[in-house]
């Protein structure tokens, strides 16, 4: 028997013959692969249900995979509990696993997309460079949404708890249900907000280039790309995520009977009451006439509704750059207060689209921030849509 074998083995021993009601167990993951360790404290709990087990470990795995528990984080001689349940295993490690968090944070600020990957992580990590704000990539729309509820719900100190979601191609059924506490970019996403007009502005000055000139070559071409093909692509796609909607509202438990051939009749005969020939004829119609008159409108409406990732692709070469990262690259290090001096060229850059920003973003320090706070569709001209 190995020696790993013989600690295990008297661990059992000890819990199973345990007479004291609480069990402390100090590092659970030691002489043990993570993921039986895991599995191997499981098992010890059910098996002493008449027991309370106190883990001390510095394993955040192990921690995310005890449910149902309190968690004590210790820093600088100081302990604060953080409720973990019910909140998505990647947001609950980012809340574990920053040690100042539960007790300097002031602002939670939620948003789609992965750490460390993509133009959201790296713009948001900029624009909230304040240390009383900790910006966390969550995923997609429906993350977002668990996540700021589940924060909500156990609590997390004293922080404000916000919530982004891009626009994308949602109706506005689903964008006007967002849960409380979460705000809609009125963009369809967040590399719209650099297709700003006032955005555009400050980047063509910047570059030495005429702001006017520039915004009415950019819109140029993004009314001759968005023809045919391009265009009945955004159509298409509105059309389909409304389906969808109807869709998932039309389907629910009743419908599923012991019988096989009965639960297929109600499915049948639920697709057919939806008449959805019709609907998507009018959808079509619909959509149609909404993309043409943003694609018309040249405004708020158009980054609304056209994907801003191809928006951005040509934007950039209407600056002159050669990529979309040479644009979002520039944005991110003008928005860099830490790294900027005060003689250096990109600050007038950065007051220009700070100003120009916070039509769609949260104010970048604390002292203003909270859900009210952050812009409405009002504010902005658009159908944003904000859950209060």
């Amino acid at each position: 028997m190995s020696d790993g074998e013989r600690n295990v083995s008297y661990m059992a021993a000890r819990v199973m013959t345990a007479e004291h009601p609480v069990i402390v167990v100090d590092e659970p993951e030691l002489h043990m692969h993570s993921r039986l360790s895991i599995q191997f404290w499981d098992e010890a709990e059910r098996l002493r249900p008449d027991c309370r087990f106190v883990y001390i470990t510095h394993d955040l795995n192990f921690t995310l995979s005890r449910r149902n528990a309190t968690v004590l984080v210790a820093q600088d001689a100081q302990i604060e509990a953080a409720f973990i349940d019910g909140l998505p295993s990647s947001v609950a490690a980012e809340v574990l696993g920053a040690a100042t968090l539960p007790f300097y944070a002031k602002r939670i600020f939620l948003f789609e997309g992965e750490a460390r990957k993509g133009f959201a992580s790296e713009f948001f990590s900029a624009w909230f460079d304040d240390p009383d704000t900790f910006a966390i990539p969550c995923g997609d729309r429906n993350a977002v949404c668990a996540a700021v509820s589940g924060l909500k719900t156990v609590g997390v100190v004293a922080a404000e708890v916000i919530g982004l979601i891009d626009r994308d191609f949602y109706s506005e059924d689903v964008l006007n249900a967002v849960t409380k506490g979460v705000t809609v970019l009125p963009l369809h996403e967040i590399e719209s907000v650099l297709c700003d007009q006032s955005v555009v502005a400050a980047l063509a000055e910047h570059l030495g280039k005429d702001p006017t000139a520039l915004w009415s070559e950019f819109l140029d071409r993004v009314r001759k790309e968005f023809q045919g093909q391009t265009l009945n692509s955004v159509t298409a796609r509105r059309v389909r995520s409304r389906i969808g909607d109807l869709l998932e509202g039309a389907f629910n438990a009743s419908q599923i009977v012991p019988d096989l051939a009965q639960t297929e009749e109600n499915h049948k005969s639920t697709i057919s009451a939806l008449d959805l020939p019709m609907k998507v004829s009018a959808m079509f119609a619909e959509e149609s006439k909404r993309v043409a008159n943003a694609l018309d409108s040249g405004a708020v409406e158009m980054l609304a509704i056209l994907p801003g990732k191809h928006l951005l692709a040509l934007l950039a070469g209407t600056l002159g750059l050669k990529n979309p990262s040479e644009l979002t690259n520039l944005v991110v290090r003008s928005l860099n207060r830490k790294m900027l001096g005060e003689d250096d060229g990109l600050v007038a850059l950065r007051k220009k689209l700070e100003k120009a920003l916070l039509a769609y973003l949260p104010p970048r320090r604390t002292i203003l921030a909270s859900p009210s706070q952050l812009p409405t569709q009002t504010d902005m001209g658009a159908q944003g849509a904000t859950a209060t």
